[in-house]
């Protein structure tokens, strides 16, 4: 079966424009043409465009859904499992965000009454969903499934307690490390780069129950490795600061 442009548009919701476009750019090209020269679309087609509203859905711009569908199919098939993964994931946390919010609002108007643990709970569950987002991949190439699950455990049942002073702790790394950028040449001699390492170790043990040196310069390695551990730390301070952290924690570990 073969649709015109007219029917496919139609069929898909997608306007005669965006279809013309789409063979412009060589995204969608029609295999057959009718004896007038109209283009004519095949079940292939059909459903490369399903997969380029897929892909259109999940953000990725009109050049990267060019080269995912340059891919085998068993490639884009992985794709599309990661981002079904990745969704699910999203409605998980929506639907314990809603949980904890009902729980809340109740407590406030006085129906059931919360622990200042159950507070902070769903909060807890977002970084870890977070965290496996973004570097899922890395830490399992790194880390046991075993380690991981100690790691998660640990952050669930972190207390109220430890979890503000893994925010303190963070904060004055940030500072201390803005503190460190305002020289050219930032001595790691210092009391202050002395400082920044003890805050990032000692966040890292409230997390980590499987601390250890070769996992802390494994991790300073990692921030320059890769651009997104690199960009979590040079976006939080005044001037880029992984290269920094790097030399501190290679230095003192």
């Amino acid at each position: 079966m073969t649709y015109t442009i007219s029917e496919l548009a139609n069929l898909s919701g997608v306007t005669t424009r965006t279809l013309r476009y789409y063979d412009q750019i060589g995204l969608l090209k029609p295999t057959l043409k009718s004896p007038s020269g109209y283009r004519l679309y095949t079940q292939k087609e059909v459903d490369c465009l399903e997969q380029i509203l897929f892909f259109k859905t999940f953000g990725f711009s009109l050049q990267t859904i060019q080269l995912l569908l340059q891919q085998t199919p068993e490639q884009r098939l992985a794709e599309l499992i990661k981002q079904k993964t990745r969704l699910i994931n999203e409605k998980n946390t929506l639907n314990q965000l809603i949980t904890s919010l009902d729980q809340s609002i109740k407590t406030y108007q006085g129906d059931m009454t919360m622990t200042n643990t159950e507070k902070f709970r769903h909060f807890m569950t977002q970084k870890i969903t977070e965290n496996q987002d973004q570097y899922g991949h890395e830490l399992t190439q790194t880390y046991s499934e075993e380690t991981l699950k100690q790691s998660q455990e640990k952050w669930m049942h972190l207390s109220p307690a430890d979890y503000h002073a893994m925010l303190d702790y963070e904060a004055s790394l940030f500072a201390t490390l803005n503190l460190l950028l305002k020289t050219k040449s930032p001595d790691l001699t210092s009391h202050e780069a002395q400082k920044a390492f003890q805050a990032h170790k000692n966040w890292l043990q409230l997390t980590a129950p499987f601390y250890h040196r070769e996992y802390h310069l494994a991790l300073a390695e990692m921030y320059l490795a890769d651009d997104r551990f690199a960009t979590y730390y040079n976006t939080r301070t005044e001037k880029p600061s992984a290269q920094l952290l790097h030399d501190i924690i290679t230095y003192y570990a």
